[in-house]
């Protein structure tokens, strides 16, 4: 019967009914509108939207010589919320948008709501609400969950359709985490857990959350089908730069003709058009040439061949071929900063290198280098003891997410070290190193990465295992590495 009634009055035809009417009356903030009604709903009061902001053209010269006595509109504005305010009799009802719809992160009120807001909380501090109960943040989505528990009364729903929406939602974030304390322990695979190639060893310490979900669950997060950018490019930028960079840096290294690769970069369309691309291409081979000659006597040293690597490491077997030997030793380079993934697949590299029989192994110096720097590992005392505590950790990480984080782990590690101590307050601000790398500062953090949150979304990821796990692999690290001045010699 009600629908049916809403129905034939929302057919008939609109007309001009005046401001005042019966039923609700819809309208402007304007003057001489101030007439008391029971309630009074104010919406959209918008910190970017009111008061309003005059817009006057470039040839008002009152706008921009304003004398006392000409008309303010932001004055006028506050005026009439004040008049809307002193109207109403039993509700007044203050709406604005106070979440953004991009990351929901808080925004304030108009100006005027706030000053009314703290107006309240000075006029009367014993008795006066709370900001919690002053002012009701509604969820982004209209399945949240929080509007069909009944936690909060001011936060509800009657929709059957976004209740099962989120019903679905709880049931994924119950099973969302794979955390040590939701999910058992899985048993050892007799297939991986005797052999591994140095290739996947690597790969496993550079994101351990992503090798258990990809090798002992089959879980791969990544598009399948990637979509080709339709816009053209008008600068380099990210990984495109960095390939391009690199593709350069070894053409300089092998021929010193860089100049030769740029009609086949042009052609891939993944630089500007022209000159502009031109110029970025001219750029890049500068700085490769700086970089180059930094490290002349390492870059342009005569290159070995790999060596074949069988090792058997505590009933374990390791297999694989080592590249990037040259005359000083081996050596990895990158143009661009160096990263914790770097300096540990040189250090798992080093250490197999020291663990092999014969001249190749013994007391031989590996050498990392990159734009923000270039490091030393000097030979190990007892490598094969090192690669039992890395083989170990491997073997642990096959059968459960491990809360090891390159990124986080190497800076909780730098921290405690450049501190000198294992103190209290050495330890939080470590961790406090850790938290930044893992969360991020303006760009995303370690943990933003999809692997991680699928193991750790509901779980503290920096914890103790956390804290043991990164002295593990990294403190071994430190104690072999020194880091060099320009050229490759020792600081």
């Amino acid at each position: 019967m009600i629908r049916s009634y809403l129905e034939e009055r929302f057919r008939l035809p609109a007309g001009d009914s005046g401001f005042l009417s019966r039923g609700v009356t819809f309208c402007s903030l304007l003057p001489m509108r101030s007439i008391p009604f029971r309630v009074i709903c104010l919406l959209g009061m918008n910190n970017s939207d009111y008061p309003r902001r005059p817009q006057t053209p470039g040839f008002d010269l009152m706008a921009g010589h304003p004398r006392p006595g000409d008309r303010n509109r932001r004055n006028d504005d506050r005026y009439l919320f004040l008049e809307a305010l002193l109207s109403a009799r039993d509700k007044l009802y203050i709406s604005y948008i106070g979440q953004s719809i991009e990351d929901n992160s808080r925004i304030p009120p108009s100006v005027v709501v706030s000053e009314l807001l703290d107006y309240i909380r000075q006029g009367d501090p014993e008795n006066v609400k709370s900001a919690a109960e002053l002012v009701t943040f509604h969820p982004l989505q209209a399945f949240n969950p929080i509007c069909f528990s009944g936690g909060d009364t001011r936060l509800f729903s009657y929709s059957r359709e976004e209740c099962r929406a989120a019903e679905a939602l709880l049931k994924r974030h119950s099973c969302n985490s794979l955390s040590d304390g939701e999910v058992e322990r899985l048993p050892e695979d007799p297939e991986m857990e005797k052999q591994v190639t140095i290739r996947e060893l690597i790969g496993f310490f550079r994101n351990p959350a992503k090798y258990f979900l990809k090798k002992r669950l089959g879980v791969f997060l990544e598009e399948s089908d990637v979509q080709q950018e339709e816009n053209e490019p008008f600068d380099l930028t990210g990984l495109d730069k960095y390939g391009i960079g690199q593709r350069l840096l070894e053409k300089e290294i092998a021929t010193g003709d860089m100049e030769a690769l740029y009609p086949a970069i042009a052609a891939e369309g993944r630089t500007p058009h022209g000159a502009v691309g031109h110029y970025e291409l001219n750029k890049i081979s500068g700085e490769i040439k700086t970089f180059v000659r930094q490290n002349e006597e390492v870059l342009r040293s005569k290159r070995l061949p790999a060596l074949d690597i069988e090792l058997e490491v505590n009933g374990f077997r390791i297999t694989g071929q080592l590249e990037g030997f040259r005359s000083p030793g081996l050596v990895l380079y990158r143009y661009a900063a160096i990263k914790a993934k770097d300096h540990l697949k040189l250090w798992i590299m080093h250490l197999l290198l020291q663990a092999t029989s014969g001249p190749e192994g013994n007391g031989r110096e590996s050498l990392l280098l990159g734009k923000d720097g270039a490091w030393t590992y000097s030979p190990v005392e007892a490598p094969l003891s090192r690669l039992e505590e890395i083989i170990g950790i491997y073997q642990e990480g096959l059968c459960r997410p491990l809360h090891f984080f390159p990124e986080s782990s190497l800076a909780y590690v730098e921290s405690l070290r450049k501190s000198g101590g294992c103190n209290d307050e050495s330890e939080e601000a470590a961790l406090d190193k850790a938290r930044t790398a893992w969360e991020g500062n303006y760009l995303p953090g370690e943990g933003a990465d999809g692997y991680y949150r699928l193991c750790f979304g509901n779980s503290e990821p920096l914890d103790e295992e956390f804290r043991r796990l990164s002295l593990a692999v990294f403190e071994p690290m430190f104690e072999a590495q020194r880091k060099n001045t320009r050229g490759g010699r020792s600081a």
